[in-house]
């Protein structure tokens, strides 16, 4: 067929995941995959209607290993024949392929599946939502998950470590990451490095010392302010640490409100935008970019 790309053994692990809430860890995996020598399918782009959809299960077809990213209601669509989620899924288990749930905090599984995806919740899987890194996460994924084996290894493109510095440190808080995640996609397509804590549960005995690391190695911060945030003792401490150690902060406004007093002395010196009034990102973000500190984490 005219226009069509074949994938055929072009790939050995399928990434699905739901757009709203999955997409931001799917980069993140595709990324430390790829770093590792797998060599990971990820659609990062919208899709349209049409025969691209139908090559998507070609490409489940030719791979190893299907990775499901299980976000918090990721499969709540399911329940729809026409869900293309469920369709990969569905595709996944017809052709035999090594499925693994990879399960973020905030999910559960619902009480009901469809017929043709009804055995997901009996696959072995990794739960990266308590006193479990992202690293340690994606260590069990590989040594004891997939079936693939990696092959050259691709530079890394993830989040640095650090004491390599030169990042963005995100200050938000967890319930609103339905809505950041647009941003941090935005900022990962452009290229620019940046550090969030998905994967670490505040309750694990190491958290603080990775919050602090990170901050303390930031070149600065942006924080996603909202009601949420404004409430959260986290992201207060944060927002103090980072003018104790004379952190820049950028402040993001993911919705109309009036900052609280003691807020609005501390970011009163701080960058500020209005990031609710459009849906492009890119937008909202494009006169920070021209701030002289997004040169330093690219």
């Amino acid at each position: 067929m005219a226009g069509q790309v074949n994938y055929s053994a072009q790939y050995d692990v399928f990434l699905s995941y739901r757009r709203d809430g999955g997409e931001t860890m799917a980069v993140l995996l595709r990324d430390r995959l790829a770093a590792k020598g797998y060599r990971v399918f990820l659609d990062v782009e919208s899709l349209n209607p049409g025969s691209f959809n139908e090559q998507l299960l070609d490409v489940i077809e030719h791979c190893t290993d299907f990775l499901m990213v299980c976000s918090k209601n990721s499969l709540k669509r399911c329940k729809n024949e026409s869900d293309w989620v469920r369709r990969e899924i569905a595709q996944a288990f017809q052709c035999g392929k090594n499925i693994i749930p990879f399960m973020l905090r905030g999910f559960q599984w619902p009480r009901r599946l469809p017929d043709d995806i009804a055995k997901l919740p009996m696959q072995n899987g990794v739960t990266a939502d308590s006193n479990v890194y992202f690293d340690a996460a994606i260590e069990l994924l590989c040594s004891t998950f997939l079936k693939s084996k990696p092959g050259a290894k691709t530079p890394e493109r993830d989040t640095p470590k650090p004491d390599q510095g030169s990042h963005i440190f995100i200050c938000y808080a967890y319930k609103d990451l339905d809505r950041v995640s647009p941003f941090l996609v935005c900022l990962r397509q452009e290229g620019y490095r940046f550090w969030f804590e998905e994967g670490i549960d505040p309750g694990a005995e190491l958290f603080p010392q990775a919050i602090a690391e990170n901050l303390e190695s930031a070149a600065f911060v942006m924080l996603f302010m909202s009601g949420n945030a404004a409430m959260s003792r986290y992201t207060r401490r944060e927002i103090v640490f980072a003018q104790k150690k004379r952190i820049p902060i950028v402040v993001v406004f993911l919705e109309e409100m009036h900052l609280p007093a003691d807020l609005e002395l501390q970011l009163c010196t701080s960058r500020q935008i209005n990031g609710y009034q459009t849906g492009d990102k890119k937008v909202v973000l494009r006169n920070l970019f021209q701030w002289e500190l997004f040169e330093k984490v690219r």
